[in-house]
């Protein structure tokens, strides 16, 4: 099934991609239009969220937390995800994520947190963050620490990328910039 998410106050599409989220199924997908979600986002459900036009999310949880958590199979597309205080996105204990042409920026922590995840997919994104733009902790190696990142652009000053306990990582076609090292 398809789920609507618009700014326009239609009678036919939801208001909040959180709405969309707790009604959706597996396999659903939820096209999210343009517009500003200041919305904390809990991923359970094997879905897709799919960005038409300039879709920005955006919330401020303490420095501990995500904007968006995600723990199941999801392909994230086409969104631009924000915060001042928060991470941007935790995957955990998940397979089969893709995140791809997104836009993700955190001006106090970590782009992206994985942990104990696998067959991830990170492709035709940018990401800034203030400390790491992907860390990687595979701690279990519960999923054969797998994962790829390609054509991308990763800004943090701590570290680009920060493997952790048997992480690895295929990187192609990666602009990586950082003022402390790259790859950790």
């Amino acid at each position: 099934m398809k789920w609507i998410v618009s700014k326009t106050n239609s009678p036919t599409h939801l208001e909040t991609i959180t709405e969309a989220i707790t009604l959706a199924s597996d396999y659903d997908e939820i096209h999210i239009y343009t517009g500003h979600y200041k919305e904390k986002l809990i991923i359970n459900k094997e879905i897709k969220l799919i960005g038409f036009g300039t879709v920005c999310i955006y919330y401020d949880c303490d420095y501990m937390d995500h904007v968006v958590s995600i723990k199941e199979t999801i392909k994230l597309e086409n969104l631009i995800i924000r915060s001042k205080l928060s991470n941007i996105i935790y995957i955990y204990n998940s397979v089969d994520v893709e995140i791809k042409n997104c836009k993700l920026i955190s001006e106090t922590q970590n782009g992206i947190n994985i942990f104990d995840s696998g067959n991830f997919i990170i492709k035709n994104c940018h990401i800034e963050a203030k400390k790491n733009g992907v860390d990687y902790n595979n701690v279990l190696n519960v999923f054969n620490h797998s994962g790829k990142i390609e054509k991308c652009t990763i800004y943090a000053p701590n570290y680009s990328i920060k493997l952790v306990n048997h992480s690895n990582l295929y990187i192609k076609d990666t602009l990586l910039e950082s003022v402390n090292k790259c790859i950790l």
